[in-house]
C-alpha cells in the first residue's frame, strides 16, 4: 500500500538518496556494498568473494548508465579460486544497481552495460599493446534490487540474438557469468534481520518506507534495535544507516510521523553501542533535514511577508486618516512597493499636506 502525498510532500522525492540512489549512496562504502551484494550472490560464490580487497570503479566506464535514471555502482573484488583450479585469485566485476520501477528489457540494457564495459578494456589493452595470451577478461556479474512497492517477477531473458556483435571471447564468458535478481518486496522481514548486518537493516528500511504506520511502526523499532547492537568497530556503518533512517522518516513518510520518528531515531542513537559524545554534532547535523530547512525558510519567508502587509495596513490607516479618500492606484502602489519604500512613504505622510506630498505618485503613476 502507497501513502499518498501532498505535492509538498512529493517534492522531498527529489532529495539526496531517493527514489533510486539509496543503494549507490551506501554502497560507497565496500562492507556496505557486500551487505547490499552477498543476499543476490549464490552462496559459494559468497565464501570465496574477499570484500576486505574491494575496490570502487569510476561510473564513466559505463559511459551510457550516466545518461539514465538509474544509478549504477560498480567494484572489483578479489576472488579464490575453486580447489581444482590452479592458479591464484582474481577480480569479479560487480554490477550492482536498484530499480523502483519494472523495466521489462532491461537485460537489454544491462548486457549494453557489461559489453561496453568489456570492449573498453580490450580498447585499452590494444592501445597498450598487451600480448594477447594475458588478455583475460574479468568475470562480470550484474545485480539487481527491485525496491518498488510492487512485486515484480523480473525483467526478460536476454538471448544472444538480441546481444550486440561481440569478440569471440566476450561471446565464451557471457554464459559463464550472467545476472542476479530480486525483489525486495518478495523478501521476508525476518530473512534481513537475521542477516543482522548494517547493509540488510538498510534494505529492511526501504522495503517498509511505504507501509501504514502501524506496519512501518514495529519494524522501524526493530531496525533501530539492530541498529544498537552493532559493535563499536561499525560505528561509521552505523552512522550511514542511521542518516538513511532520518531521510526517510522526513522526506519519504507523512509529515505527521515527523516528531515520533525522530523521538525514537534520538532514543536509539544514544542508546547504541556506537554512540559517543563526539557523536552528537553528528546527531544534530542529521537531524536537521533538508525537510527542516525548507519549512524554517517557509516560516522566514512567511514572517517578512506578514511585517511587509502590517506596514501595508498602517500606511493605508494613516492616509485614510489624515485625507479620507485613497484612490485605488495609490492603493496598488502600496501592495507592490518594497518595505523600504513603505517606510519612506510613512515617514512623508505623517507631515504631507496632501496625498500628492507622500512621494506615492508621480504624475498619476507609482513612484518607481
Amino acid at each position: 500500500m502507497r501513502i499518498r502525498r501532498t505535492p509538498a510532500e512529493r517534492y522531498r522525492d527529489y532529495l539526496l538518496h531517493f527514489p533510486d540512489r539509496t543503494i549507490q549512496w551506501l554502497g560507497d562504502d565496500p562492507l556496505l556494498f557486500r551487505d547490499l551484494s552477498t543476499p543476490l550472490l549464490p552462496s559459494e560464490l559468497v565464501e570465496r568473494l574477499d570484500f576486505t580487497r574491494a575496490y570502487q570503479l569510476p561510473r564513466h566506464l559505463v559511459t551510457r548508465a550516466l545518461d539514465l535514471r538509474e544509478t549504477d555502482i560498480l567494484y572489483y573484488v578479489a576472488c579464490h579460486p575453486l580447489a581444482d583450479e590452479p592458479g591464484r585469485d582474481y577480480f569479479v566485476t560487480l554490477h550492482l544497481e536498484q530499480n523502483s520501477d519494472e523495466e521489462p528489457h532491461f537485460r537489454v540494457r544491462e548486457g549494453d552495460y557489461r559489453f561496453q564495459f568489456w570492449d573498453r578494456k580490450l580498447r585499452v589493452w590494444a592501445s597498450r599493446h598487451v600480448p594477447r595470451r594475458r588478455r583475460r577478461l574479468p568475470p562480470y556479474i550484474s545485480l539487481l534490487w527491485h525496491t518498488g512497492p510492487t512485486i515484480w517477477h523480473g525483467p526478460d531473458p536476454l538471448t544472444h540474438r538480441e546481444l550486440p556483435i561481440l569478440p569471440e571471447g566476450m561471446r565464451r564468458s557471457f554464459p559463464n557469468w550472467g545476472f542476479r535478481y530480486r525483489s525486495l518486496q518478495r523478501m521476508l522481514p525476518a530473512d534481513l534481520l537475521a542477516a543482522h548486518t548494517p547493509g540488510t537493516l538498510a534494505l529492511l528500511a526501504l522495503r517498509a518506507e511505504g507501509a501504514p504506520l502501524a506496519e512501518f511502526r514495529p519494524i522501524r523499532q526493530q531496525i533501530l534495535h539492530g541498529l544498537e547492537q552493532l559493535a563499536p568497530t561499525e560505528s561509521g556503518r552505523w552512522e550511514r544507516v542511521m542518516e538513511l533512517m532520518g531521510a526517510l522518516v522526513t522526506r519519504r513518510r507523512p509529515r505527521s510521523e515527523y516528531e515520533e520518528s525522530i523521538a525514537a531515531i534520538r532514543a536509539s542513537a544514544r542508546r547504541s553501542r556506537c554512540w559517543t559524545p563526539e557523536a552528537q554534532q553528528w546527531e544534530g547535523i542529521t537531524m536537521q533535514t533538508m525537510a527542516d530547512v525548507w519549512e524554517q525558510r517557509g516560516e522566514q519567508r512567511g514572517e517578512q511577508r506578514g511585517r511587509k502587509e502590517a506596514t501595508e495596513d498602517l500606511l493605508l490607516m494613516v492616509l485614510r486618516t489624515r485625507f479620507s479618500d485613497v484612490p485605488a492606484e495609490t492603493e496598488d502602489a502600496i501592495r507592490q512597493a518594497t518595505v523600504t519604500e513603505l517606510r519612506e512613504w510613512m515617514a512623508r505622510a505623517v507631515v504631507a499636506d496632501d496625498l500628492s506630498g507622500t512621494g506615492i505618485l508621480r504624475n498619476g503613476h507609482p513612484a518607481s
